[in-house]
């Protein structure tokens, strides 16, 4: 009995420490589906099969929370290489309730404007039960940025060709000149 006493407890124990967030859905597919990646910068080794996005686009990105932390959630780019993070967006951890686990959060993200072959969307959790030693929890996604197929208007006007006014116009039984 005792056994199976220390048994359980070491489940319940480890839960805590094996589970934790992770992107989800299709927008972004995650490099793998692991939520206790805790080596920076990805957990993972990056993949040969990049989402393919377009440049400048908003996107909705969804994720989970397996395991209530207080803290926040990042999201950066990485145009190459997993190198040079640009931080993107903050989203600050609202659900504290463990019974309602997971959590399941969404945002929008605008993708950087600059086409990219090799770039990567990071997903960090920042948890801050000890906010002097934060610790962090990773998931990325491989991405390509093309240009846009849809090019902006340009700011300079189109030449026209001058209409003359019809004159006359309120008495249509009058000829214009």
């Amino acid at each position: 009995m005792l056994r199976l006493s220390v048994f359980c407890l070491s489940l319940l124990l480890t839960s805590d420490v094996l589970a934790h967030a992770r992107l989800t859905g299709t927008t972004l597919p995650p490099r793998n589906t692991s939520d206790a990646n805790k080596t920076a910068p990805c957990g993972a080794a990056r993949t040969n099969n990049p989402k393919v996005l377009q440049a400048g686009e908003t996107i909705t990105i969804t994720w989970e929370e397996t395991v209530q932390h207080p803290g926040r959630f990042e999201f950066y780019f990485s145009e190459s290489g997993d190198t040079n993070w640009q931080l993107l967006k903050t989203v600050q951890d609202t659900a504290d309730d463990r019974a309602t686990l997971p959590h399941r959060y969404s945002t929008t993200l605008q993708l950087p404007n600059t086409p990219c072959t090799a770039c990567t969307i990071q997903f960090v959790q920042v948890m801050l039960d000890d906010p002097a030693i934060p610790r962090n929890y990773y998931s990325c996604a491989d991405i390509q940025l093309t240009a846009s197929s849809n090019p902006q208007p340009s700011a300079t006007p189109s030449p026209q060709t001058p209409t003359r006014p019809a004159e006359n116009c309120d008495d249509p039984a009058k000829p214009t000149k």
